[in-house]
């Protein structure tokens, strides 16, 4: 650069000091605040997602049917924390998960319930965990 534009940008500085300050604080508080809303809601999905995901690491390690869902409240907590466009795709995955259940859902003669086949339930469930990993 020329001598001369960086000495009339030093005397732009110089004169306009108070201005390029204020400038300067309120882009780091914008920047520190946007910073801050992020690690917020990285928090808050990796709290909704918890549970959901330790049902799924469950299920998929041993599928049974006497184990207990996910209330309903933490999975509409947990779909609210995801961003829009995976919504869709984890809410058709848990659907999927749950119409495999049931069709694999049998009972014995005592009223006993079990799954007859697992392997499609455990592909299903499979296909719902990508979207609980932590952010």
């Amino acid at each position: 650069m020329n001598i001369a534009v960086l000495q009339d940008i030093h005397n732009l500085v110089k004169e306009n000091a108070e201005l390029f300050t204020a400038l300067g604080f309120f882009i780091g508080l914008g920047l520190g605040h946007w910073l801050a809303l992020g690690r917020d809601k990285r928090r808050e999905f990796n709290d909704a997602a918890l549970p959901i995901r330790e049902w799924l690491i469950g299920q998929i390690n041993n599928p049974s049917p006497m184990a207990h869902y996910p209330a309903a409240i933490e999975l509409d907590i947990f779909i609210q924390c995801l961003p829009f466009w995976s919504r869709r795709g984890f809410s058709s995955a848990y659907e999927k998960q749950s119409q495999e259940r049931q069709k694999a859902l049998t009972r014995d003669s005592l009223g006993g319930a079990s799954y007859a086949e697992g392997g499609r339930i455990v592909e299903a469930l499979s296909r719902c965990l990508p979207y609980t990993e932590r952010k």
